[in-house]
């Protein structure tokens, strides 16, 4: 029974990372009006750490003979492009707030278990600094300065 708890908190995970806005910014980058090409290649890296964070979940399910959940996506993905560049930033910090806390409780569920766990802990910590980056790139945007 401690199999399939593990594996489900993999599995939300998972999810947790397939409905991160984060991941859906880099479409909305070329209509947003970003404050320097340093901000949309920050954002390009924080997205491809999130993809990594995804293929360290679906190894970890694949560890246990289990395959990860379809990916789901956000509903509020479509609505990124056009968005004034502080608006979207909100958007995108409180869907990584709730990301977080999904973290913290799918690692909570596996703790105990070092390769569900180690994963788990190095995405949460990730985010946590995603988190950060966020919301100084938010707090450039809002003085009228590029981020650096």
């Amino acid at each position: 029974m401690a199999e399939t708890n593990v594996e489900a908190a993999l599995a939300g995970a998972y999810q947790t990372e397939c409905r991160s806005l984060l991941t859906h910014l880099g479409g909305a980058a070329p209509f947003v009006d970003w404050a320097s090409a340093d901000d949309v290649e920050l954002v390009r890296r924080l997205i491809a750490e999130e993809q990594e964070h995804r293929r360290w979940l679906v190894d970890a399910l694949s560890d246990r003979g289990a395959a990860p959940p379809p990916c789901a996506q956000p509903t509020e993905a479509g609505a990124l492009a056009y968005l004034k560049l502080d608006f979207l930033l909100s958007r995108v910090i409180r869907d990584k707030r709730d990301r977080i806390g999904s973290h913290e409780r799918h690692a909570a569920r596996a703790a105990g278990d070092a390769t569900a766990s180690t994963p788990m802990a190095r995405i949460l910590e990730r985010s946590r600094r995603h988190l950060a980056a966020l919301e100084r790139l938010q707090a450039d945007a809002q003085r009228g300065s590029p981020a650096g």
